[in-house]
């Protein structure tokens, strides 16, 4: 190489005296340390580029840092909101869905004549919801540390499960309340 200095790029090696150019960097392109080396027959010298030291770290102007903690901020309020508003949504389709448990409960107590069949009708409603919701989370969190099956067939049978334990559990607790009641109704009249 002749004594003329090159600029080089970053990426660019020099090994044993010979310039090592990467195929996607040109020769021109600016150097963007502070020291550019020059490569000559005899060995390399360093030319100083300047007094300025680079941060990889640097994000430019204090404006571009208080934007962006402000686009954080945003992001963080949007989250907030959204988690809000899920929240809200959840908790009136539970209200509606225990209106309407409680709501035909009472229908089928008023249409039967009997506050036994109404009771009897709320217990079975919540508790195969009840069972058929936890269910399905239960196995869906079982299945997602063991793998027993696919996601889609962990909900189905989680929830198929819950559904039949939900209406055992709904008769269970109907024959303990009425053998309590009876209990209770002998116990006060003596």
């Amino acid at each position: 190489m002749s004594k003329k200095s090159m600029k080089l790029a970053i990426g660019q090696l020099i090994i044993g005296g010979m310039l090592i150019l990467p195929p996607a960097i040109a020769a021109d392109t600016v150097a963007m340390a502070d020291t550019v080396v020059m490569a000559e027959d005899n060995g390399s010298e360093s030319v100083d580029r300047g007094e300025e030291e680079i941060d990889e770290y640097d994000i430019g102007t204090p404006a571009v840092g208080i934007m962006a903690l402000i686009m954080v901020l945003f992001l963080l309020v949007l989250v907030g909101v959204g988690l809000a508003i899920g929240v809200f949504i959840f908790l009136v389709i539970s209200g509606l869905a225990f209106l309407g448990i409680l709501s035909a409960s009472a229908v089928v107590g008023v249409y039967q004549k009997s506050s036994r069949q109404g009771i009897k009708t709320f217990l079975l409603l919540s508790c195969t919801l009840a069972g058929a919701a936890s269910g399905a989370v239960i196995l869906y969190v079982l299945n997602r540390v063991v793998h027993w099956v696919s996601e889609g067939y962990s909900l189905g049978i989680g929830a198929a499960t819950g559904l039949v334990a939900g209406v055992l559990i709904s008769q269970g607790l109907f024959f303990v309340g009425e053998r309590a009641y009876q209990y209770l109704k002998l116990r006060l009249k003596q």
